[in-house]
């Protein structure tokens, strides 16, 4: 692996970074952006909150995941127009534009807008990152540099967590975004660094014996002209690409319906009634543990795949949920953070870095950007119905004041959907094979 290739992922994963920051970079600042009983003061132009309800704040939180569907959809057609590097660069630049705007912004509309742009650019950076990482990457290496994506993403949502604590306050909590701000230009500025590929034909004959280091799909060849649209996909005769597309959507339904969005976005506000003033601490330690544990799928033998450690997390959120529902209703602290670790691990070393290992894994290479565009479109709509519906969805499965953790209840069942999908899917391609 040469130093050019390496300098290259870091590149790359750092716009998954990004999109881990700003998963997380309203979570702990709520409080400050919301006014409440508070007065709005005003400074260099700027109001120190403002005058919305919490339900409004989770319709800014949420509408990220509206943006990034559409980004998603977009994908296939600005990659097959800008090549896999360009459309990082496209990306680069709707999320400086769109940290600005939600920086800068006074009313709720804007901060809308913002978030849309912020969620569109996710959107190109979820297809994109995966795919490039699994282009550069020698095939021993392929798993491991996949779950690069998702360490990167947690970073990123360690980083936005813990400015929290820092700038959680009236006027200050647009700091968190003048960070982002800072990181985004970083990344656009480094990418003017980046080699531009070659164009295919420009490509010497391969080597027959060309050695293990070799990179699975070269990353001089970024030309995805030959590469299947998504209508080819739904309508190919093939049947293993279909049951392949199966399995990638199953892998990114699984990743969403345990309920990792909505205890992401609202982990603070779900732990304050057991934990109180220490919900952000507690919050940024749970991120933090995560991390290490995406590093498992590739340490792990080839022989245990995909399809094992998938159905292992997604049992192990099931189980999870369940010790956090009833530490939740119980308000006892030692079984809710026993609940909240152990669905934050589970998750951890299957379902949140293999659900991108396995596009690349079980999709032919002309396929994968389609392949994933649909995949990952499916993440984004489902993220969006979990994260909009939780807490109507916990308010509704309350009893008065009692209850809160019975939303987690819910997650244990469709975590064991997951377990189910990922079963059934894999069953299928395996018999077509």
């Amino acid at each position: 692996m040469s130093l050019s290739s390496v300098l290259t992922a870091i590149w790359t994963i750092s716009h998954s970074l990004l999109y881990g920051f700003h998963i997380s970079s309203l979570n702990g600042v709520q409080d400050s952006v919301i006014c409440g009983s508070n007065k709005s003061n005003r400074k260099y132009g700027l109001v120190s909150c403002l005058d919305i309800t919490d339900a409004q704040f989770g319709v800014i939180v949420t509408i990220f995941t509206l943006g990034g569907l559409l980004g998603s959809l977009s994908a296939d057609t600005v990659t097959r127009r800008f090549g896999r590097i360009g459309t990082l660069r496209f990306a680069e630049m709707g999320l400086i534009g769109g940290t600005i705007l939600v920086g800068a912004s006074n009313v709720m509309a804007l901060l809308i807008i913002g978030r849309l742009i912020i969620g569109f650019s996710s959107g190109l950076v979820m297809v994109s990152v995966p795919l490039y990482l699994a282009e550069i990457a020698t095939e021993e290496r392929r798993t491991i540099f996949g779950t690069l994506h998702q360490i990167a993403i947690g970073l990123g949502m360690i980083i936005g967590q813990s400015l929290s604590i820092p700038f959680g306050q009236p006027w200050k909590w647009r700091a968190v975004l003048l960070v982002g701000l800072g990181i985004a230009l970083i990344v656009f500025l480094a990418g003017l660094l980046v080699p531009k590929p070659q164009q295919t034909e420009d490509k010497s004959t391969e080597d027959e014996d060309a050695d293990e280091e070799t990179p699975l799909v070269s990353r001089e060849n970024d030309d995805t002209k030959d590469e299947m649209s998504v209508k080819e996909l739904f309508t190919t005769p093939k049947t293993k690409i279909r049951r392949a597309l199966y399995v990638v959507v199953a892998a990114q339904l699984s990743q969403q319906i345990c309920g990792i969005s909505p205890v992401m976005y609202f982990s603070t506000r779900i732990l304050s009634s057991v934990f109180h003033g220490n919900s952000k601490l507690v919050t940024l330690g749970i991120m933090g543990i995560g991390i290490p544990f995406n590093f498992v799928p590739g340490l792990l033998p080839n022989s245990f795949g995909s399809r094992r450690l998938l159905i292992t997390s997604a049992m192990g959120t099931a189980i999870s949920s369940i010790l956090l529902a009833i530490g939740l209703n119980t308000h006892a602290q030692a079984l809710s953070g026993v609940g909240v670790v152990a669905f934050v691990l589970s998750f951890s070393i299957g379902l949140a870095p293999m659900a991108w290992v396995v596009l690349s894994e079980v999709m032919p290479p002309k396929a994968r950007t389609s392949g994933g565009a649909v995949g990952v479109s499916v993440n984004w709509l489902v993220n969006f119905a979990m994260g909009s519906s939780f807490l109507p969805l916990q308010q509704a499965l309350m009893h008065g004041d009692q209850g809160e953790g019975n939303v987690f209840f819910f997650f244990a069942a469709t975590s064991a959907l997951a377990v189910v999908s990922i079963w059934t899917t894999f069953k299928l391609l395996a018999a077509s094979a």
